[in-house]
């Protein structure tokens, strides 16, 4: 900050381009590189990878501050972005997010894995492996979407619902007779838990 000739204060940036110094942002680079490739390989792996994005879709600018597993203020961010560091700064952010997508990734995968592994036990795997893979996509269905997805009668569509519920891979949400939504709530955690402290 300066004072101006006409007495006011004013912020002054630092000359542009910042001098930087790379032997101490190439480890950065590095590490945030490794981590995006990390996270698009097995984010391909996924019917859904957009999924891992909704717990950030509905944070505002100043909570995108998540990017590096904080929260913070505006003037905190403000200050971010103005100090000299702020490369090293978003380089751990990039990081940390590609980290913690490739663990939200396995998660899900895991759990894939041991709900098509249920399904296949629970007889006509066919259909209701597609209605698992189905939850991947969108952990939330209706008896009407997954007739629509399946390709079934309603009550074809009714009967693996069913049978989801009765493995304790789907459950009841709304509490209604009709227009029922079936959630997985293992899926939908996974996909919207907070990041932890130690990425």
């Amino acid at each position: 900050m300066v004072r101006t000739p006409r007495d006011y204060w004013a912020f002054v940036p630092e000359p542009l381009p910042p001098a930087l110094d790379l032997g101490r942002l190439a480890p950065l680079v590095e590490e945030a590189s490794h981590a995006v490739g990390n996270h698009k390989g097995a984010g391909g792996q996924l019917p859904n990878p957009l999924m891992l994005m909704r717990p950030f879709l509905r944070r505002e600018a100043v909570l995108s501050s998540r990017i590096e597993g904080t929260l913070t203020s505006f003037s905190d961010l403000l200050f971010f972005e103005a100090a000299p560091d702020w490369i090293a700064f978003f380089l751990r952010g990039v990081r940390t997010q590609a980290v913690d997508a490739v663990r939200r990734t396995e998660k899900l995968l895991a759990l894939r894995r041991s709900y098509r592994t249920k399904a296949l036990a629970g007889g006509r795997a066919a259909p209701l492996t597609k209605l698992v893979d189905l939850l991947f996509v969108r952990p939330a269905i209706s008896i009407r979407g997954a007739q629509q997805e399946l390709g079934v009668t309603f009550r074809a569509a009714q009967l693996n619902i069913d049978r989801l519920v009765a493995l304790d891979l789907l459950e009841e949400v709304t509490g209604r007779e009709r227009y029922r939504i079936y959630m997985a709530r293992e899926i939908a955690q996974v996909a919207m838990e907070d990041l932890p402290d130690e990425l």
